[in-house]
């Protein structure tokens, strides 16, 4: 009933905010009354209108509405999916392998949810890598991309195939290379690593750590090759 209220609420300030001496006059709230009837009015209420702006006042619904407030633009997780998430990420802190390529804060050159930006042919391109760690003095570069999953880890190869995750490797490491093309980096001197992390969202919550053959990869490129071709035909 709150969130009801406070979303026409939301809607109705922005349609007075965004008034122009052109928005017709009936368009137009003028007072705070005039807001609390509109919202009244368009929220569907059955009982008054004052029992409504009464139940607003008690401190648990207060608290509620703060609540939405503070929310607005977020993500409420359920108690279950924050069980979920808190059992994901202890599972991946137990990982040797994992907890180290995923851990973003003591991780020297780790950049979380690395976004690159990169033509390739005809095609501007958009790739959003989990985990992105570029150690300049090792010539070293790691690619990180973390998957969830109900099902068993030990049977992850088989989304890997018909999923084409391995594709998806393959054209984060062709982003990599334009990117330290754009860093005035000679990308031949560079060792390009490639990890990923799938992680159990049921069961005994367990993770696994995968490296994508490098015969998947050629393979990948190949097809992703094909892919654009197709995609440009059809423009």
């Amino acid at each position: 009933l709150l969130k009801r209220l406070m979303m026409n609420e939301k809607f109705l300030v922005e349609s007075v905010y965004d008034s122009t001496e052109d928005t017709p006059a009936e368009l137009v709230i003028k007072s705070i009354d005039e807001l609390y009837e509109q919202c009244y009015t368009i929220s569907g209420f059955k009982i008054p209108m004052a029992t409504v702006i009464n139940k607003l006042e008690t401190a648990e619904n207060k608290q509620y509405l703060d609540f939405l407030r503070q929310s607005e633009d977020k993500t409420i997780l359920s108690q279950e999916d924050m069980g979920i998430v808190l059992n994901c990420s202890e599972a991946v802190k137990a990982h040797s392998i994992a907890s180290h390529i995923l851990n973003t804060s003591d991780l020297s050159g780790a950049e979380p949810e690395k976004e690159l930006l990169w033509k390739h042919k005809d095609f501007k391109i958009k790739s959003i890598i989990d985990n992105l760690i570029l150690n300049k003095d090792r010539k070293l570069v790691t690619i990180v991309d973390l998957k969830t999953t109900a099902k068993s880890v030990y049977g992850f190869s088989r989304a890997y195939s018909s999923y084409g995750y391995y594709r998806q490797i393959a054209i984060y490491k062709l982003a990599v290379l334009d990117y330290l093309k754009s860093l005035g980096e000679d990308p031949m001197e560079y060792d390009i690593k490639s990890y990923i992390v799938a992680v159990q969202t049921t069961g005994l919550f367990e993770c696994v750590v995968y490296e994508p053959d490098s015969l998947d990869l050629s393979v990948a490129v190949d097809e992703f090759e094909s892919l654009l071709a197709r995609l440009q035909r059809c423009n």
